[in-house]
């Protein structure tokens, strides 16, 4: 199977479909009661 690098416009583009569902932070806390430790996702 052959594939296509991504061009700079087809991150922008998925950028903008994603922009209301993508929380912008590098880091966000995986909230659940009995996790062995702190995760980050």
């Amino acid at each position: 199977m052959k594939t296509m690098p991504l061009t700079l416009e087809d991150v922008r583009r998925a950028r903008e479909l994603i922009a209301g569902a993508a929380i912008r932070t590098p880091l966000v806390r995986l909230n659940v009661w009995d996790a062995p430790a702190e995760i980050f996702l």
